[in-house]
Parts: C-alpha cells; structure tokens; sequence
C-alpha cells in the first residue's frame, strides 16, 4: 500500500523535482488519467480486505513446525523430514 502511496506522491512531483526531465502532461488527459484516479485506488480494495482477513485470522501455538490442531496421522515424523 505504499507503494501505490508513493506512486501517487511522486507521480506529479516528479516535474518539480526536474522540470526538464521526463513529461508527466500525457498522464492528466485520457486515456492515461484513468490509471492514477481509478485504478490506483481500485488496488487498494484487496490490500484492505487481504489485511481485515488477516486480522481475524485465529492465532496457531506451533511446536516442532506441527500445528497444534493436527492430528497425528496426517503429521510428518521426525525421518520423513
């Protein structure tokens, strides 16, 4: 999500930092605009869904690299690793 922060950010200020270097007029007509106004903040959706599923994830007590709700059937023994 920084990223798309920083492109946004930089995207305009890049003409301040060198007026004579690379236009950035083409990006404020169509169809060009189109990528920072809407798809910019189109990817920002699944960050923010990606991280609420995240958070609700259940915490796992771990031990050995086995999760703790496995049985021991489908575990791998100490020789199959």
């Amino acid at each position: 999500m920084l990223d798309l922060v920083a492109a946004v950010i930089l995207g305009p200020g890049a003409a301040l930092l060198d007026p004579r270097g690379i236009p950035t007029s083409s990006v404020t007509a169509l169809p060009l605009s189109i990528i920072p106004t809407f798809v910019v903040s189109l990817l920002f959706i699944p960050h923010i869904i990606c991280i609420a599923q995240a958070l609700r994830w259940p915490a796992q007590v771990y031990s050995r690299g086995i999760p703790a709700n496995s049985d021991s059937t489908s575990a791998l023994s100490g020789a199959d690793v």
